[in-house]
C-alpha cells in the first residue's frame, strides 16, 4: 500500500511539474505579447516586468471593454480632418504562425495557442508626415512641434503682421467696405423715409456694432476707429490691443474648430469678415409715437398688412438702394416667389403701390395672385394650366393694362 501511494504521489508530482512547465510557457507567451505592445512606445513609464502595476492601472477601467469600439469611433471622427496625412488603419501582431508551431512542439495545444495569439492582435494607425511613415504619436509630436515653432514665429512677427499687413493692406479694404455698407444703410433709410412720409407705420434700419465677447477683445466701434486711422499714426499701445483682440478670437475659435470641421483659413476668413462685426436692427414708428425696436413680440401682434409692410418695405428699399450704384441702363428687377402670400387684397393693393413707388420691375409667382390691381399700371400675366392625362402644361397669356385684364390668346 505504501509503495502504491508513493507511486501515486510521484505521478502527481510529475503531472504538477508538467503543468508548471506548461504554465511557465504560457506566461512566457503573454510576456512576449506584452513586450510587443510596450515596445510600440505608446505607453509611458511602464516596465515589462511591472505586471502588478499595469493590472492596477487597468483595474476598474470601463474603457478596457470598449477599447476597439472607442478606437474606431475616434479613427472615423478625425480621419477626414487629417486627410492630408493619409491615415491608415493597420492590423498588427497577427502573423504568429511560426510561433504557434514552435510552442506547439513544446506541448502546448494548438487551439490554446491560436486563442492566446488572437487576443494579442492589435489595431494601429500610421500616417505620412514629410514623406515618412510615422505612427500616430510621432505625428502628434511633430505637429505639436510645428505648432509651437510657428506660434513663436508669429509672436515675434505680430507687429509686422498686424501693423504693416493688417492695417495697411487688409485694413484699408475693410475700412472701405465698412464705409460703403454704412452708406448703403443710409440710402435705404433715405428711400424708406421718402416712401413712408405719409404712412402711419414707418421703418428705420440700423447697422450697429457688436459688443466684445471677452476681456481681451475690443468693441467693434473701437476696432473700426483704429482701422480708420492712418496706419503710421497707430501707436504701439493700440497695436498691442489689436493683436490681443484677434488672438483672443482665434484662440476661442480653435477650441471648436475640430467639432465644426473648420480650417485655420475658415477661422481667419470669418474673423476678418467685417459683416460679422455688426448686426442689423429694424425699428418702427407707429401712429406718430416714438421709434422703437421691432422685436418678435411686437411683430406677432401686428395685423396682416403691418406684417407684410415689415417684411417687404425694407426688402424693396434695400434693393432700390443697392441699384443706385448700378449703371443707368441696368435692369431694376426683383423676383418674388409666392408673392404676398397670406396678405389680404386691401394690403396687397398697398404693397403693389409701394413696389411701384420704388421704380422696380418685378417677376412674381403665385397660386392665386392675378396682379389686377389699380396700383399696377401694366403687367404681363401667364397662367399655367396642367393636364394630368397627357402630363403637359399649357400657358395661357393675359395683359393687365391698369383697368382691365385681357386674354391675349383670344
Amino acid at each position: 500500500r505504501v509503495s502504491s501511494e508513493i507511486s501515486q504521489g510521484n505521478q502527481e508530482i510529475q503531472n504538477l511539474t508538467h503543468e508548471r512547465l506548461r504554465c511557465e510557457i504560457i506566461v512566457d507567451i503573454y510576456k512576449g505579447i506584452l513586450e510587443e505592445e510596450i515596445n510600440l512606445g505608446y505607453v509611458d513609464n511602464v516596465s515589462v516586468m511591472d505586471v502588478d502595476s499595469i493590472l492596477k492601472r487597468l483595474e476598474g477601467s470601463s474603457e478596457r471593454d470598449n477599447s476597439l469600439a472607442n478606437y474606431y469611433a475616434g479613427f472615423n471622427k478625425y480621419r477626414q480632418s487629417l486627410v492630408d496625412y493619409n491615415l491608415v488603419d493597420n492590423l498588427i501582431f497577427n502573423d504568429k504562425e511560426t510561433l504557434i508551431n514552435v510552442y506547439e512542439s513544446k506541448g502546448i495545444e494548438r487551439k490554446t495557442l491560436e486563442s492566446i495569439f488572437s487576443e494579442g492582435v492589435r489595431q494601429d494607425i500610421t500616417a505620412i508626415y514629410q514623406n515618412k511613415k510615422v505612427n500616430l504619436f510621432s505625428l502628434f509630436a511633430s505637429l505639436k512641434d510645428d505648432y509651437d515653432s510657428n506660434k513663436v514665429y508669429l509672436d515675434e512677427s505680430d507687429n509686422y503682421l498686424f501693423h504693416d499687413i493688417l492695417l495697411k493692406t487688409i485694413g484699408t479694404k475693410i475700412k472701405d467696405k465698412i464705409n460703403d455698407a454704412a452708406e448703403w444703410v443710409n440710402n435705404i433709410n433715405k428711400v424708406m423715409s421718402e416712401k413712408q412720409e405719409k404712412s402711419n407705420l414707418s421703418f428705420h434700419l440700423s447697422w450697429v456694432s457688436k459688443s466684445k465677447e471677452s476681456l481681451e477683445e475690443m468693441d467693434t466701434r473701437e476696432l473700426v476707429e483704429i482701422f480708420k486711422m492712418d496706419p503710421d499714426s497707430v501707436n504701439p499701445h493700440l497695436t498691442d490691443k489689436l493683436i490681443k483682440h484677434f488672438k483672443a478670437k482665434i484662440i476661442r475659435r480653435e477650441e471648436t474648430m475640430v467639432d465644426n470641421k473648420e480650417t485655420y483659413f475658415d477661422i481667419v476668413f470669418s474673423i476678418l469678415d467685417y459683416r460679422n462685426w455688426f448686426e442689423f436692427k429694424l425699428y418702427y414708428k407707429k401712429d406718430g409715437k416714438d421709434r422703437k425696436e421691432l422685436t418678435n413680440k411686437v411683430f406677432s401682434v401686428f395685423s396682416g398688412g403691418e406684417k407684410a409692410k415689415t417684411m417687404y418695405i425694407p426688402l424693396f428699399a434695400s434693393m432700390s438702394a443697392k441699384l443706385q450704384g448700378a449703371r443707368v441702363n441696368a435692369p431694376r428687377l426683383i423676383a418674388l416667389d409666392e408673392a404676398f402670400a397670406g396678405v389680404d387684397d386691401k394690403n396687397i393693393e398697398e404693397m403693389f403701390g409701394i413696389l411701384g413707388s420704388f421704380d422696380l420691375d418685378y417677376l412674381l409667382t403665385s397660386q392665386a395672385l392675378w396682379c389686377d390691381y389699380s396700383a399696377v399700371k401694366d403687367i404681363s400675366i401667364c397662367e399655367l394650366i396642367g393636364d394630368k392625362i397627357s402630363s403637359t402644361i399649357a400657358v395661357k397669356r393675359y395683359r393687365w393694362n391698369g383697368k382691365v385684364r385681357v386674354s391675349l390668346d383670344e
